[in-house]
């Protein structure tokens, strides 16, 4: 009875033998897999999807009081305030990230952009490894929103026609919009947007004021009338 009670699982380890062979390296292939491993102490530069508001916003700080991340520099700014805004913003970040409880080890740069919403780092690969999963925990914990985006053009009764005809058959009507502004005959009217949250409902108001009389009050004839004096020239015909 115990044989019988031990085969199905003795067939069982047979089978997966033969389906799932033993894969038997050499040393020396072993060797190289872990030479093929990436040094955890290399430094390295990544990039980052970190949607931080209290960066964009601004955050209290009892040692150095109200903080904000500094604006992306233009194309034409000169070295002296690219240099600033990589020390203003190392220093404002580290900062926050440290208030977060993820203190970075010295030496390591951060660089934000509010606009993107990106946080660029310069650290060793088993940092860039922490500062991913803060990122990930950034972008489940915080709200998604949506900008959304209305145009009002006016243009050809038979070219808006023949568009809105091949938008039902398109993902993206980005190139469609521009073929129909940039056609003979189409004006913008107006334009609006509206930010919301993933799943909330909203509205786009457009409103252009004119202004224009209502009533009509007609000019008033004085009463009196201030005295016109003639002079008048006789002389012999």
């Amino acid at each position: 009875m115990r044989f019988l009670h031990l085969l199905p699982f003795t067939c069982f380890a047979a089978l997966a033998a033969a389906v799932f062979p033993l894969n038997v390296c050499s040393q020396e292939e072993a060797d190289s897999a872990i030479e093929e491993l990436p040094d955890p102490y290399e430094w390295v530069t990544q990039s980052y999807s970190f949607p931080a508001s209290s960066l964009i916003w601004g955050f209290a700080s009892e040692k150095r009081g109200e903080l904000r991340a500094p604006s992306m520099p233009g194309e034409e700014a000169t070295d002296e305030e690219v240099q600033n805004f990589i020390k203003k913003s190392n220093s404002v970040v580290s900062h926050y990230l440290e208030q977060e409880g993820f203190a970075l080890p010295e030496g390591v740069l951060v660089l934000y952009d509010p606009e993107s919403n990106t946080l660029t780092a310069r650290a060793p690969r088993i940092v860039q490894g922490s500062l991913s999963f803060v990122s990930e925990d950034f972008q489940a914990s915080s709200e998604k929103y949506i900008l959304i985006e209305v145009e009002i053009l006016e243009g050809v009764t038979e070219a808006v026609q023949e568009m809105a005809g091949r938008a039902g058959e398109m993902a993206d009507h980005t190139d469609l919009r521009n073929e129909l502004a940039g056609a003979e005959g189409t004006r913008l009217i107006d334009s609006g947007f509206v930010e919301v949250r993933s799943g909330q409902r909203a509205k786009i108001e457009v409103i252009r004021e004119f202004i224009y009389p209502t009533e009509y009050d007609p000019p008033e004839i004085p009463n009196q009338f201030g005295s016109i004096g003639f002079t008048t020239t006789g002389g012999t015909a």
